[in-house]
């Protein structure tokens, strides 16, 4: 029963990021995950983020690349958004960067350049 609950809850949070996001796996083993909204909203990024660490998706993986380039705009609390990315790469125990970066996200991350471990995700 247990099952069956866990399962419906993860299908439910595929289908709530699976129209905000593209995540493709290339050859060499990278997962690229791109927003597809021009606003990437905190919400929505911490539901996909649980998705890919509690299923072990990241298994296999050489690399994760957040391809932030077809977004404008961070919703309100872009320093959470940037908490959450900083915590997952943590956890993810593989090399992760931010691509992209353009507009507001990469204003918005200018104002974080004194904490080496997000100019780290940018500059890998």
């Amino acid at each position: 029963m247990f099952a069956a609950r866990n399962s419906r809850r993860s299908v439910k949070a595929f289908e709530s990021w699976s129209d905000r996001f593209c995540l493709v796996v290339c050859e060499g083993g990278t997962l690229h995950v791109r927003p597809l909204a021009a606003t990437l909203e905190a919400a929505e990024l911490r539901v996909l983020l649980d998705c890919i660490t509690l299923t072990g998706f990241t298994e296999g993986l050489t690399e994760i690349v957040f391809d932030l380039s077809g977004v404008s705009m961070l919703g309100p609390n872009s320093t959470l958004i940037w908490a959450m990315i900083l915590n997952f790469a943590r956890q993810a125990h593989r090399p992760c960067r931010l691509a992209g970066l353009r507009a507001q996200p990469a204003a918005a991350a200018s104002m974080y350049r004194r904490n080496r471990e997000l100019m780290n995700l940018i500059a890998a």
